[in-house]
């Protein structure tokens, strides 16, 4: 890929090797223009980058000029912050407030599920050990109450008998 160079300034890219030849038709240009100087063409080699990281909530990036590194320009990003620093912290704050509470509904939706899959234990005829079903029942009843609560992981929810 090239740049269109205009007095020596990127000025479209990228563009192909097409493009050359078109705004060149009397010169012959080999397939391969790895080491040859075309910028008295007014073209220039150009490569691809990507951004560097960057949180998509609280920035935004864009495109600028490429930057001549090393005889190639170079696609180059600009990342900026969307938000001053105490507003972002207030939205961190807030976002994970709303995680938390997120996270406790859907622990509450799996212990319900966990207790309706484990009524039939509790049926006066069950053959099953009425105690330990009952033991995990409560278990599930109590699962707020953990320590790690909303933030619980697999090892923190009770184990059926």
């Amino acid at each position: 890929m090239l740049v269109k160079l205009e007095d020596g300034i990127p000025s479209e890219w990228p563009v192909t090797a097409a493009m050359l030849k078109h705004e060149n038709p009397n010169i012959s240009f080999p397939s391969d223009l790895t080491g040859i100087n075309i910028s008295e063409y007014g073209f220039a080699l150009f490569q691809h980058s990507d951004p560097d990281e960057y949180n998509a909530i609280y920035q935004t990036v864009e495109e600028v000029a490429p930057t001549l590194t090393e005889g190639v320009y170079v696609q180059t990003w600009r990342i900026s912050d969307i938000y001053t620093s105490e507003e972002r912290l207030a939205l961190e704050e807030a976002n994970a407030a709303q995680l938390l509470v997120i996270r406790a509904e859907e622990h509450r939706g799996k212990r319900e599920e966990l207790l309706a899959r484990s009524d039939w234990t509790q049926v006066a005829d069950a053959p099953v050990d009425a105690t330990a079903w009952a033991t995990y029942r409560q278990a599930l009843r109590d699962i707020t109450t953990h320590a790690n609560w909303p933030n619980l992981v697999d090892a923190d929810w009770p184990v059926s008998p």
